[in-house]
C-alpha cells in the first residue's frame, strides 16, 4: 500500500503547474511614440518576435518580476489601445525607477 501511495504522490508532483518566472517589459515604436508594456518568460526571444513584425520597435526596459497589469491599471488614461499606451519619457523613466529598485 505504501508503494502505491509513494507512486501516486510522485505522479501528482509531476502534474503540478509550471511556475512561469514572467518578466514586465517596455517597447517603444520610434514612428509613433506608443510604448507598449508586454510580460514574456524569456523577453529577448519575445521581443525578437515583436521587432522581425515591426522594425520601429526599441527594448526600453526589462523588470524582473510581472507587473504588467498594475502598470496598465496605472497608467490606462494613457491607453490608446491593448497594451499601448502614450508614455512622456517622464512616465517611462517613473516606471523603471518605481519597479527597478
Amino acid at each position: 500500500m505504501s508503494n502505491d501511495m509513494d507512486f501516486l504522490m510522485d505522479v501528482l508532483s509531476s502534474c503540478k503547474k509550471k511556475e512561469h518566472k514572467y518578466k514586465t517589459f517596455i517597447v517603444k515604436d520610434s514612428t509613433t511614440n506608443l510604448c507598449r508594456i508586454a510580460k514574456a518568460e524569456d523577453v529577448e526571444k519575445r521581443f525578437k518576435v515583436l521587432h522581425s513584425a515591426n522594425p520601429n520597435l526599441t527594448l526600453v526596459s526589462v523588470i524582473d518580476k510581472n507587473v504588467k497589469s498594475e502598470i496598465l491599471k496605472g497608467y490606462e488614461a494613457l491607453a490608446t489601445g491593448q497594451d499601448w499606451l502614450s508614455l512622456s519619457d517622464c512616465d517611462i523613466e517613473c516606471i523603471i525607477n518605481k519597479y527597478t529598485k
